[in-house]
Formats: structure tokens, sequence, C-alpha cells
């Protein structure tokens, strides 16, 4: 998943996946979803954002990921090595 802040354009964008956008659709004013041609959502743009979000809130982001205790020692440790840890609350 890849999130954007587009000060230029005022835009928030959450791209979920890769897939090929096929189709968009405006679910509320300034909110649009984007989704492949299996009507799967890829993406979520958020327009408008500066009079939404107060500036000192689009500097930062709050990420909230599940600890997987099944997986291997080596990937629990890239988690853990990464800005962001499993089951923690962290602002970058």
């Amino acid at each position: 998943m890849r999130v954007k802040v587009d000060m230029e354009s005022d835009a928030l964008y959450f791209r979920l996946c890769g897939d090929d956008i096929e189709d968009s659709e405006e679910i509320a004013q300034g909110i649009i979803i984007d989704y492949t041609k299996e009507d799967t959502v890829v993406g979520i743009e958020i327009l408008g954002i500066k009079a939404r979000l107060p500036a000192e809130e689009l500097s930062r982001m709050t990420i909230e990921l599940p600890y997987d205790h099944t997986a291997s020692p080596s990937i629990r440790a890239l988690m853990c090595s990464c800005v962001i840890a499993p089951l923690a609350t962290h602002r970058i």
C-alpha cells in the first residue's frame, strides 16, 4: 500500500495495490474510489484535504500493523527494525 499527500493538488491518495484502474466513482463530495475491471477497490482519493485536516496533521501519519507471530524469525526481525513497529502506533 502507498499513501501520497499532494499539497499542490490538495489531495490525499491511498493506493491499495498496483492493479490497473478501470473506473472511478465519487461516493461523497471529494471522496473518490478507484476500481479494477473486477470491481475491486484499488485506490481511495480524498480531495480538499487542507480544509478537512489541520496542517500539522498532514505532516504526520499514524499506522497500526498487526504482529504476525507465525512469521519466520527473520521476517519478525525485519518488521521490528522498521520505522513502523507491529502493534505500535508511530508518528512519521
